[in-house]
C-alpha cells in the first residue's frame, strides 16, 4: 500500500515538473515531453536527493559537478531536435539523465566525462534501466576532439553541458554535414544558449536564450592577476 502511494506521489511530481515547470517555458515538442515522462528523473539522482529530483535546482553529484535543471534539460532536448537516426555526443555525462533522454530520441549516444566515478555510476544506472544504446567513456573533450580531427568519427548532434567563452573553429570536426551543436557561450553575466549548424564545412549560429553554466572542464577562463 505504501509503495503504491509513493509511486503515485512520484507520478504526480513528475507530471507537475513537466506540465507546470517545463511546458510553460515553451518546451512543446511532444517527443521531448514523452521522453521526460518515460525516463524517471528520480532514478538518476543521488539517493540522498531523490525528494528534490523534480525541483528546479542544480543537484550536486559530487563536490565539483551539478545536474542541469529540469527546464534547461527540456530546452536543450527541444532545440537540438533529435531524430531516431541521429548519432549524438554528450560532453559531460554527469548523472547520465540527459544522455538517457538523448538515447530515447536517437539511435546512439556517446557520453564522455573526465570523472571516472561519474562514468562508472552512469554505466551501472543505464544497465539497470536497460538502456543499451549509450557508450559512457572517461575521456576529456580535448582527447575526443583529437580523434575527430583524425576523421575517426563525427556526430549528427553534440551537446556541451558546460559553458565556453567562444566556440573554437575546430569543433566543427565533431559534426557531420548539417549537424548541430548546443553550447552555452559567453561570460557571466551575459551567457547565451546557442545552437551551431554545420553547412559546407562552416558554422552558423543561432542565439536562443540567456542562461548560465559553469565552464566546461578544460575550457576554464585564464586566471588574471592584478597588481
Amino acid at each position: 500500500m505504501q509503495t503504491a502511494i509513493h509511486d503515485d506521489i512520484l507520478k504526480q511530481n513528475r507530471f507537475n515538473m513537466i506540465e507546470q515547470q517545463i511546458r510553460p517555458c515553451n518546451v512543446l515538442n511532444q517527443n521531448v515531453l514523452n521522453t521526460l515522462y518515460a525516463l524517471h528523473r528520480e532514478d538518476f539522482v543521488p539517493v540522498s536527493q531523490k525528494e528534490l529530483a523534480f525541483a528546479e535546482t542544480r543537484l550536486m553529484l559530487d563536490e565539483n559537478t551539478k545536474m542541469l535543471t529540469p527546464i534547461l534539460e527540456g530546452k536543450i532536448l527541444q532545440v537540438i531536435d533529435l531524430v531516431k537516426t541521429d548519432r549524438v555526443l554528450v560532453v559531460g555525462t554527469g548523472s547520465a539523465y540527459l544522455s538517457a533522454c538523448c538515447a530515447n530520441l536517437s539511435t546512439h549516444v556517446t557520453s564522455i566525462d573526465i570523472n571516472d566515478m561519474l562514468t562508472q555510476t552512469a554505466i551501472t544506472l543505464l544497465k539497470e534501466q536497460n538502456i543499451n544504446n549509450i557508450d559512457c567513456i572517461t575521456q576529456s573533450l580535448e582527447e575526443h576532439l583529437k580523434q575527430a580531427l583524425n576523421h575517426e568519427f563525427s556526430y549528427d548532434a553534440v551537446i556541451l553541458t558546460g559553458s565556453i567563452q567562444s566556440l573554437p573553429d575546430n569543433f566543427k570536426a565533431l559534426l557531420k554535414e548539417n549537424g548541430r551543436l548546443f553550447a552555452v557561450v559567453g561570460a557571466s553575466p551575459s551567457m547565451h544558449a546557442c545552437v551551431f549548424y554545420k553547412f559546407a564545412n562552416d558554422l552558423r549560429v543561432d542565439n536562443l536564450f540567456e542562461t548560465e553554466l559553469e565552464r566546461l572542464i578544460g575550457f576554464e577562463d585564464p586566471i588574471v592577476f592584478e597588481f
